[in-house]
Parts: C-alpha cells; sequence; structure tokens
C-alpha cells in the first residue's frame, strides 16, 4: 500500500491544520497494515489572544487495523501513529523545535474508484513530552499509487 493524502485537513477547538502527507505500508497480515510515512503540515494555532503559525516536517511511523465488514467501498479503521515533528515558529526569530508525537483514533474510509478515497477520522493527536493532547476531526482525500487495487 502506497498512499498519499491529498490533502488533508484538520481542526479542533484551538487550530486548523493542512497537510501532504506520503505514505508506504505493508498489510502483515490480512486488514492490518504497519508503515511509515512523511509529512508537510501547516498549522494556525490559537492561545489566549495571540495566533501562532507552524510550519511542520513529521516522520512517522503507524498501524492500521481495517475492520473486516462486508462491503467492497466502505472500510472502518483503527489508526496509531508515532514519529517526529520538526516545527518551525513563524515569529520575527524563526524558533525551531523537535518533539515526538502520537495520534490514535479510527474513522471510515469510502472508496470512489479503486484508487481514490475519502476518508474521515477523529483522531487524539499529542505530545510524548507532556503526554496530553487535542482531539481533531480530519477529513482526507487518499490516493493509493501501485500495490494492488481496493476491488470495486
Amino acid at each position: 500500500m502506497l498512499g498519499a493524502d491529498l490533502p488533508g485537513f484538520g481542526m479542533s477547538k484551538y487550530y486548523w491544520q493542512g497537510r501532504l502527507n506520503f505514505d508506504a505500508g505493508y498489510f502483515v497480515a490480512k486488514n492490518w497494515a504497519v508503515g511509515s510515512g512523511i509529512g508537510l503540515q501547516y498549522t494556525a494555532l490559537k492561545n489566549g489572544g495571540e495566533q501562532y503559525n507552524y510550519l511542520t516536517l513529521q516522520p512517522s511511523v503507524f498501524t492500521r487495523y481495517y475492520l473486516p465488514i462486508p462491503s467492497k467501498r466502505l472500510q472502518f479503521f483503527t489508526h496509531a501513529e508515532a514519529g517526529l515533528n520538526w516545527r518551525r515558529t513563524e515569529t520575527p526569530d524563526f524558533q525551531k523545535d523537535l518533539s515526538h508525537f502520537f495520534k490514535v483514533g479510527g474513522g471510515a474510509e469510502y472508496f470512489l474508484s479503486p484508487r481514490f478515497s475519502i476518508e474521515a477520522g477523529a483522531f487524539y493527536d499529542g505530545t510524548f513530552q507532556r503526554l496530553r493532547g487535542n482531539w481533531s476531526l480530519d477529513f482526507t482525500l487518499r490516493y493509493r499509487f501501485g500495490g494492488k487495487k481496493k476491488k470495486e
């Protein structure tokens, strides 16, 4: 499984984000994939009266399990991911930092064709430094390169 999010976006009470992710996964068992990816993300965060903008590079590893339901177009999944955030804050001094992140949740993927799908999910995004985070709703248009196509 080789794919890209074209594009994805997420939102919560405190932020919105747009991202472009490329990932590669391998099915180690029926319905269970593991893999890695690289993402580029832009985030606008409101903290009190201040707004901060971040540009983040995110290498990560993930595991995803597709629930075995008898549907050719709709699949439900659970997802867990961990990785690094290399973030640059758009301030006059262009602050940079490196942190670790995790993402857990689940959702649904609907196949429009054998290669294109729309994904929607609820995820808890957090950092290992503070062991806290935010819930977000993510919506993604996904394209699968190569490999076996999803059967119609």
